[in-house]
């Protein structure tokens, strides 16, 4: 292996130029159009790193960096055998590089030398060729990581090891480069790399990426100067090596420096742009959900609060109201633990209005129409490259979605028995886990704390967002939900909900009652009003759109309900309430934001549900009523 590539290298040592570099266009453009996943990743991060760029400029761009990269390694194989005219050609080098790399130095420092992954980085091995045709004495130490193909690292170590540069591997390296150091020598190393696990996490273009220690180390060890040494392409195979000072160590971590003068050189112009690898994930551990890479506070090195929401955490919603909203604590613990996430829900079109009031994401996108298009408008989504989608459904449609999202890791709980393949990541429910004993919300806190998140979980419920107005000012009111949107059989019978009314309005006769519901509902509440007037009891149901749904709720003195998505819209605006449980289980799926809350059973009824809904009596209703505005009044 090793002797066909040093047979590719001679081959285009020799050969014109030009044939080179068409080479490394059409390969380049070859590696763009036909490996999906890497260009995908590309267009991923300039996405992330440039959001207010056109998607044709991106894509340039992600050519442009395809094509040097093949330059790169051409120019990698083809570097031993230059002759020194050719590196004078090929390179130009300033003063102040010149003065960086030579001894001794007045100040008697060491150099502490970072080298950022533009395509003609390797040029800078050939540095010594240029200044006056002779090796000059400085001692210099590369750290590197050694490269996957062994041929081809083999190839590149004979090279630099030529030239009179020692190599460091990271592994055995910072106790030989401490002494280099020591000796006034120069050390050299990559910093733009990811670092894994073992990095410390900051900030990069906006999103958290993982940033070598190792400049920092080093420098504490040994009192350095430190500069960026870069390359400026200025055509194929052709460059001008320049250096950048960077702030000693006192001043600001040296790593933190570097990331801002890279960001600088990045956005300078499409050239340094174009010329840096997006081909690598710089970003790839920064996500919030992975059993691999939790995030750990201490290794992260900046307020997460001060960076730019670009780490995108999309949520597919499930298609209840009820259920969305049970899900929102979980919401609410992400966007705290991640306030550099950008959130955004996937969501039923009808409950946009609701939490965008909430304040609980950055973007709302709602669920098209079941029609032929649908599957269509997610295929689109995908170049709004989310970085992780966590599932809140369980359906095998809902995971299809996603797929066609794209988002490079998709989270989700697996039941047992079941299989949800287009993952990357699951939770498989231990078969131990009772969900009747447990209420989904700490179901789906037991999977988020699986996947990393360790926050704990607000329960409060969102109150004040309706301010008071006129059609709440005719006096005080009693909200009835009479209505269930999908089960018949979890519906307070009609005679009941009279019979209540009843012994409402003679105990409480300054109250009115209002009747909400949708229209489907609206042949129940027409039959609970027919018996009373219409200035006592108000039939709001098919009236109201969500929001005003929720303002009724929220300057209601007390609401009483079935088991339904109202039940838990009451709850999270705070106000009181009775909630009427038969066949239901109030354990799994009630009320779970704190206030003053009332849960009805049938008499002799599990804790888990499973009796008839008449077993409640309205009489007992009225006695909790009492129990609830007697409490209200005390609180007030």
């Amino acid at each position: 292996m090793r002797l066909l590539v040093s047979i590719l290298g001679l081959f285009f040592a020799f050969m014109p130029k030009i044939f080179a570099s068409a080479t490394a266009f059409t390969i380049g453009t070859l590696i763009y159009y036909l490996f999906y996943t890497r260009r995908r990743m590309m267009l991923s991060n300039l996405h992330h790193a440039f959001p207010n760029k056109t998607e044709s400029w991106r894509k340039k761009i992600a050519i442009t960096s395809c094509r040097r990269m093949v330059e790169f390694a051409l120019f990698l194989v083809c570097s031993p055998f230059f002759r020194q005219k050719r590196i004078q050609k090929i390179l130009s080098i300033d003063n102040s590089v010149i003065d960086i790399l030579q001894q001794p130095h007045s100040d008697k420092k060491a150099q502490l030398v970072l080298i950022p992954h533009f395509s003609l980085t390797e040029s800078t091995a050939l540095h010594r060729g240029t200044i006056e045709g002779q090796i000059d004495s400085s001692e210099i130490g590369v750290i590197f990581r050694p490269l996957n193909n062994k041929s081809l690292n083999q190839l590149v170590q004979k090279t630099r090891e030529r030239l009179g540069i020692k190599l460091l591997s990271r592994k055995e390296g910072f106790s030989k480069a401490i002494d280099i150091l020591k000796r006034q020598g120069n050390v050299v190393l990559l910093f733009d790399q990811n670092a894994g696990a073992p990095g410390v996490l900051g900030p990069f273009l906006g999103r958290l990426a993982s940033t070598t220690p190792l400049p920092d180390l080093l420098a504490k060890k040994v009192d350095t100067r430190n500069f960026v040494v870069y390359t400026e392409r200025k055509g194929f195979w052709k460059a001008h090596i320049h250096s950048s000072k960077l702030p000693d160590i006192h001043e600001s971590p040296i790593r933190t420096s570097a990331n801002l003068w890279l960001e600088t050189k990045l956005k300078e112009n499409d050239n340094y742009c174009a010329d840096w690898l997006w081909f690598h994930n710089r970003w790839k551990t920064q996500t919030l959900f992975s059993e691999r890479y939790k995030i750990n506070t201490t290794k992260i090195d900046c307020d997460l609060s001060k960076l730019e929401h670009k780490t995108r955490f999309w949520f597919r919603m499930p298609n209840w109201l009820g259920d969305v909203i049970m899900a929102l604590p979980l919401l609410r613990a992400i966007k705290k633990a991640r306030p550099d996430a950008e959130i955004t829900l996937l969501v039923q079109k009808p409950f946009l209005p609701l939490l965008q009031k909430l304040n609980i994401a950055d973007k709302l996108i709602p669920l098209p129409k079941k029609d032929w298009k649908y599957f269509s408008h997610f295929w689109k989504l995908k170049k709004e490259y989310p970085d992780t989608q966590f599932l809140f459904t369980n359906s095998e449609r809902a995971d299809f979605e996603s797929w066609l999202i794209h988002a490079p890791q998709r989270f989700g709980m697996i039941r047992p028995k079941k299989r949800r393949p287009l993952l990357t990541h699951s939770w498989k429910m231990p078969q131990a886990l009772d969900e009747t004993l447990e209420h989904q919300t700490h179901v789906w806190a037991q999977a988020m704390h699986y996947f990393g998140l360790e926050e704990s979980l607000d329960f409060s419920p969102f109150k004040n967002l309706f301010p008071e107005n006129k059609k709440h000012n005719s006096g005080p009111y009693i909200g009835l939900i009479c209505g269930t949107e999908n089960n018949p059989e979890k519906r307070w019978p009609i005679e009941y909900w009279k019979e209540l009314i009843h012994f409402i309005l003679s105990h409480y006769p300054e109250y009115k009652i209002h009747l909400y519901g949708t229209l489907k509902d609206k042949k129940i509440t027409q039959q609970i009003a027919s018996n009373f007037d219409n200035t006592q009891v108000l039939d709001l149901a098919g009236t109201t759109d969500l929001m005003s749904f929720s303002e009724y709720l929220t300057h209601s003195k007390a609401i009483i309900c079935n088991d339904t998505g109202g039940m838990h819209l009451a709850n999270v605006l705070g106000s009181p309430l009775i909630a009427i449980f038969g066949p239901t289980n109030p354990i799994r799926t009630g009320p779970i934001f704190e206030g003053n809350s009332i849960i009805l059973q049938p008499f002799g009824a599990p804790k888990t549900g499973g009796r008839p809904i008449i077993g409640v009596q309205p009489s007992q209703v009225f006695r909790a009523l009492e129990q609830l505005l007697s409490e209200n009044l005390i609180a007030v």
